[in-house]
């Protein structure tokens, strides 16, 4: 709770499905900050960021276009703690590594340019859609706007979100 209030709340994003929050960047992404639980009955978490263009039909956030906090912080996967004795430090640590590392991530992707250079990089099978997609932005704002709605509803994004639509 800390966390939301603290950091993602002043940042712009919202509570959105149980360990993520999301918000929606000048251009119609969605940036998305998730906190996964481990599966296997450990009491640890990883965070995840991730983006995902709005306006591109069937939308669907995942870490195909993210990365994880603690690759952003110290080059390599990160899980912390969340047992009861050590869940206030972990949240702590996690909090200083979103301010450090993963809300710049985000504001280093703002603008074309910078998304374009990363999907270049990689094979992503998906890349090549985006692109295109970005290289058409504003082509048809109907259509975009359309998808967006679409998105915002089939993601179940807070209603906030949805206002956006009418920019």
């Amino acid at each position: 709770r800390q966390l939301y209030e603290d950091i993602l709340r002043p940042a712009g994003f919202l509570r959105w499905k149980g360990g993520a929050f999301v918000r929606r960047s000048p251009e119609d992404w969605l940036e998305v900050i998730e906190l996964q639980k481990e599966r296997h009955g450990t009491r640890t978490f990883t965070v995840n960021c991730m983006a995902v263009l709005l306006f591109l039909p069937g939308a669907e956030p995942d870490m195909t276009f993210g990365e994880r906090l603690g690759v952003l912080a110290v080059g390599r996967d990160v899980w912390w703690d969340f047992a009861a004795d050590a869940a206030e430090g972990s949240f702590r640590n996690v909090g200083e590594a979103l301010r450090r590392f993963g809300l710049p991530w985000f504001e280093r992707l703002r603008g074309d340019g910078a998304r374009k250079a990363l999907l270049r990089e990689g094979n992503r099978p998906w890349a090549k859609a985006w692109l295109a997609a970005l290289d058409a932005r504003g082509s048809d704002p109907a259509a975009e706007g359309e998808s967006v709605r679409e998105n915002c509803q089939r993601l179940r994004l807070p209603k906030s979100l949805w206002k956006e639509t009418e920019r």
